[in-house]
C-alpha cells in the first residue's frame, strides 16, 4: 500500500513517520520545501508520479495569533491548499486523512463537542480549518477528517516546549490562563489512530469515512497543564525548579478570540475502532523527559 504523507516535517508529521515506520507500508513523505500546497501551479504529478492508494494530509498553517496578521497566507495553506490535496484526490480516486481543529467551534457548549455540532470558529485560523473542510466535502467523499486539539510532542514546537524551557531556563514568574478548557492530545497517540484508519482502509471497509474527534483525557486548563509538566520536571530532576511560580490567570480582553471551552467528545473514533480513551499524563512524562 503505497501512501503520500503531506506536510512531513511537522511535529505530528514526524510522530506519524516513527508509528509507520514499524509497520510495512510504502511510506513517502513531502515536506513544504519539496510540495507547496498552496502554489497557484500546485504539482500534483509529484504526487500522482508516487502511486498512491492514501493521501494524509497533515499540512497546516498553525500560528494561531499570526493568522490574524497573515490571514491571506493562513487560508492559502489551510483552505486552498486543502482544496488543492482534495482535487489530486479526485483526480486519483484515491481516500484522505485529513487533520482540523477543536477551533471550528466557538466553546460556548458545557459539554463535549459531539462530531455533528454546529461549527462556529471566532478566529482566522479556524475559519480557515473549517473552510479546508468544507473543501474536502465538495470534493470527495472517500475521506476521514480528524479534529483534534492541544496537541504537543517531543518535536517542533508547542505548549508543553515552551512551558518546560521557561520553567527551566527563566527566574521569573509564569503567567499561564486557566480560563480555557481542552483536551491535550499526544502526536503519537493521534498517530496510532491514523495508523488504525490505514488498517480499516486497507480492508475497505467503507462504513468509516467522515469526521472523528480525538484528543486525551482527562479535560484541562493550560494552567493545571503547565503545573503537571512542572511536577514532572521536578521528579526528573530532583525538584531542581521547584521555586519556580506559575501563576493562574484569566485569559485578557484584548486577547485573540480562542474557543474557551472546547472539549471534544471521542465516542465516534471509540466505537469506529474499537478503542477506549486515552490520558495524556503518561505521554507527557515522556515527552517532558525527551525534552530537557
Amino acid at each position: 500500500m503505497n501512501i503520500v504523507l503531506i506536510g512531513s516535517n511537522g511535529q505530528l508529521g514526524k510522530s506519524i513517520k516513527y508509528v509507520f515506520s514499524k509497520e510495512k507500508y510504502n511510506l513517502f513523505t513531502l515536506n513544504k520545501n519539496q510540495l507547496d500546497i498552496s502554489s497557484l501551479n500546485f504539482d500534483q504529478e509529484k504526487i500522482s508520479n508516487l502511486l498512491p492508494d492514501l493521501i494524509i494530509n497533515a499540512a497546516a498553517f498553525t500560528a494561531v495569533s499570526r493568522a490574524e496578521i497573515e490571514s491571506e497566507t493562513c487560508y492559502s495553506i489551510n483552505s486552498y491548499g486543502t482544496k488543492n490535496i482534495a482535487d489530486i484526490c479526485q483526480k486519483l480516486k484515491v481516500p484522505l486523512i485529513h487533520i482540523s481543529t477543536d477551533y471550528v467551534f466557538d466553546g460556548s457548549k458545557s459539554s463535549p463537542y459531539e462530531v455533528g455540532d454546529k461549527t462556529n470558529p471566532l478566529n482566522v485560523y479556524g475559519m480557515s480549518k473549517l473552510a479546508g473542510e468544507e473543501e474536502i466535502k465538495k470534493k470527495i467523499s472517500n475521506f476521514i477528517i480528524i479534529r483534534t486539539s492541544w496537541i504537543f510532542s517531543e518535536f517542533g514546537l508547542n505548549f508543553v516546549k515552551i512551558i518546560t524551557k521557561k520553567i527551566t531556563t527563566q527566574k521569573d514568574d509564569i503567567s499561564v490562563v486557566n480560563d480555557q478548557i481542552g483536551g491535550p492530545t499526544s502526536c503519537r497517540l493521534l498517530a496510532e489512530k491514523i495508523l488504525l484508519f490505514v488498517k480499516e482502509i486497507k480492508i475497505n471497509n467503507q462504513k468509516i469515512w467522515g469526521i472523528y474527534h480525538y484528543s486525551n483525557l482527562p479535560y484541562t486548563s493550560w494552567y493545571d497543564l503547565s503545573i503537571e509538566i512542572k511536577n514532572i520536571i521536578n521528579k526528573l530532576t530532583n525538584n531542581l525548579f521547584q521555586n519556580r511560580k506559575i501563576i493562574p490567570i484569566k485569559t485578557p480582553s484584548s486577547d485573540l478570540l480562542r474557543p474557551l471551552h472546547s472539549p471534544l467528545s471521542t465516542k465516534k473514533i471509540n466505537m469506529t475502532l474499537k478503542i477506549k480513551n486515552e490520558e495524556w499524563l503518561n505521554e507527557l512524562e515522556r515527552v517532558v523527559k525527551k525534552i530537557i
